[in-house]
C-alpha cells in the first residue's frame, strides 16, 4: 500500500472501512488543514460506561512537546441502561470542556488543549439514539472504529509511526508504552505488553504502587499465566494473551487482515490470531502495563466476567497440565505430516521418507530419566490423545493443502483452519478427557516432566 495516497486509491477504505467510502475526502482534507504537520504516533480506546476517573491514567501522557494522538471510541446501545449513557455523556462533556473543537465527519470531532501539548484527541461518538451500536455489536466496532480512522490517517501520510496502540480504559497509558512503539523497527506483526492487575492506580513510592490484589484476582492471574505458558510449552503458534488489549498493531498488516472483527468480547484475542498469520508477534518486556482490577458485566466474556466468576467460586478451576501434553502432541503430530507432506504428490499426500522433525522428539523423556508409573501412563495417555487428535485433523484438512508452492504455505494454511480459537476449543474439549484442576492444585504438579 501507497502512503500518501487518496482516498479513493485504497483499496480498505473504500471496501472495508467502517468509515463510509464518502467521508475520506473530506477526513482529509480538514485534517491537512488542521493538523500541517504529522503526528508521531496514536492509540485507540473504546468507551462504555467507563467512569471519567479513568482519565487521570491516561490523559497525562498526552503532555509534553511530542505529537501524539489519542482516540477515544464512546459507544452505546439503544438497550445500555440510563446510568451507562450518563456516564458515556459525563465522559463527551469532560472531554470537551475548555477544547477547541472540530467537525471531521458525522460523530467524529478533534480536540486540542492547551494541557495536552502537543498532543490531541479524537472523539468518536456512538452513544446517542442516532448513532447507537446494534445490539450484537460492542467493543470490536468500537476498536475498529478508532483503528480505521488512524490508519486512513497514517496511509494519507499524516501518521509518522507504522505501529498503533490500543488500550482499555482501564488500563494505565504511560510514556514509557507510548515510545516503545515510537521506536519500534517494523520488524513485526503486532506489539505485545507484558501486564500486571492493580487494585488502583495509586501515586508514590514504588512499596505504596504495589498491587495489592484480592485472593479471587490472584487466582485469575495465575490462571492467565498459566494458560500462555501452557501454549508455549505446547509449542502452539498462538502463545500470546490480549488482556487489556495492550498491544500495537502495524498498520500496513492491519489492512492485510481487513481491520478489526467487529466481536462484542475477544476481538483482541481474534485480531492477534489474524496478525500472527502475517508476521510474527513480538513482546516488549518493558513496560509492564498496569490494569485495574475489577469486576465488570460490560462484555459476555473476558477478564471482568471471569474475575466474577472466580469470586463467586472462590475455587477457579484451570485446564489440566496433561491438557497441554497432549496438545504439545497434536502439534508435534501435525508437525511431521507437514515436514513430510510431498506438495509434488496430486492431493498432497504424504511422502515415505520418515523425517522426524525437531518436535518429533519433543515428548520424548530422557533415556535415563526415571518416572513414576503414575507419571508414565499419563505421560502415554496424552502422546496418544494428541497423535489421534493431529490425525483427525490432518484427515479434514489434508485436500487443501495440494497445490501449494511451499511448505510454509501448506503450514500456514493448516493453521488458518486450526487457529487460535479452535486450539481454545480443542483444550476444552481434552479437559473432558484429563479434567479440570483448581489453580491451588498446581504448585503439585511442579516437577512434572
Amino acid at each position: 500500500m501507497t502512503r500518501g495516497c487518496q482516498p479513493a486509491e485504497n483499496k480498505y477504505l473504500g471496501r472495508y472501512a467502517v468509515i463510509p467510502p464518502q467521508y475520506w475526502p473530506s477526513i482529509g482534507e480538514k485534517w491537512g488543514r488542521i493538523f500541517p504537520e504529522p503526528f508521531l504516533s496514536a492509540c485507540v480506546i473504546p468507551v462504555s460506561d467507563e467512569p471519567t476517573d479513568c482519565l487521570r491514567w491516561i490523559l497525562p501522557s498526552l503532555s509534553g512537546e511530542r505529537r501524539r494522538l489519542l482516540v477515544f471510541v464512546v459507544n452505546g446501545r439503544a438497550s445500555s441502561s440510563t446510568e451507562a449513557l450518563g456516564r458515556n455523556r459525563d465522559f463527551c462533556e469532560i472531554l470537551r470542556e475548555g477544547a477547541e473543537e472540530e467537525c471531521l465527519a458525522p460523530t467524529i470531532s478533534v480536540l486540542r488543549r492547551r494541557e495536552w501539548g502537543a498532543g490531541a484527541v479524537v472523539l468518536i461518538n456512538r452513544s446517542t439514539p442516532q448513532t447507537f451500536f446494534a445490539e450484537h455489536q460492542g467493543v470490536g466496532l468500537a476498536r475498529r472504529w478508532g483503528l480505521d480512522l488512524v490508519y486512513g490517517l497514517w496511509s494519507f501520510g499524516y501518521l509518522a509511526q507504522e505501529y498503533v496502540l490500543s488500550s482499555d480504559a482501564d488500563a494505565e497509558l504511560s510514556s514509557a508504552r507510548w515510545r516503545a512503539i515510537e521506536e519500534e523497527d517494523s520488524s513485526c506483526s503486532a506489539l505485545l505488553f507484558q501486564w500486571q492487575h492493580y487494585d488502583s492506580f495509586a501515586a508514590g513510592t514504588e512499596e505504596q504502587k504495589r498491587p495489592r490484589l484480592p485472593l479471587p484476582m490472584v487466582h485469575l492471574e495465575i490462571a492467565f499465566r498459566y494458560y500462555t505458558l501452557g501454549l508455549e510449552f505446547a509449542r502452539s503458534p498462538f502463545a500470546f494473551h490480549a488482556l487489556g488489549s495492550a498491544f500495537a498493531a502495524s498498520m500496513e498488516d492491519y489492512a492485510k487482515v481487513r481491520g478489526m472483527p467487529d466481536r462484542q468480547a475477544g476481538e483482541d484475542f481474534h485480531f492477534l490470531a489474524k496478525l500472527s498469520q502475517v508476521r510474527a508477534l513480538k513482546m516488549a518486556m518493558d513496560p509492564v502495563v498496569r490494569i485495574l482490577c475489577r469486576e465488570s458485566d460490560r462484555v459476555p466474556f473476558g477478564t471482568g466476567p471471569r474475575f466474577s466468576e472466580a469470586v463467586a467460586s472462590q475455587d477457579l478451576q484451570v485446564e489440566s497440565p496433561w491438557c497441554f501434553f497432549a496438545l504439545r502432541s497434536c502439534f508435534k503430530h501435525l508437525e511431521e505430516r507437514l515436514l513430510a507432506l510431498d506438495l509434488r504428490r496430486p492431493g498432497g499426500e504424504a511422502s515415505d521418507s520418515g523425517q522426524e522433525s525437531e518436535r518429533a522428539t519433543c515428548l520424548r523423556p530422557a533415556e535415563d530419566q526415571v518416572l513414576e508409573e503414575g507419571t508414565k501412563a499419563c505421560l502415554q495417555k496424552a502422546e496418544n490423545y494428541g497423535r489421534e487428535q493431529a490425525a483427525m485433523i490432518w484427515s479434514r484438512r489434508a485436500s487443501l493443502l495440494k497445490g501449494l508452492p511451499s511448505h510454509q504455505h501448506a503450514r500456514r494454511r493448516l493453521y488458518e483452519f486450526f487457529d487460535a480459537l479452535q486450539v481454545r476449543r480443542w483444550l476444552n474439549q481434552a479437559s473432558l478427557h484429563f479434567h479440570s484442576v483448581s489453580v491451588r492444585e498446581l504448585p503439585q504438579f511442579c516437577g512434572q516432566p
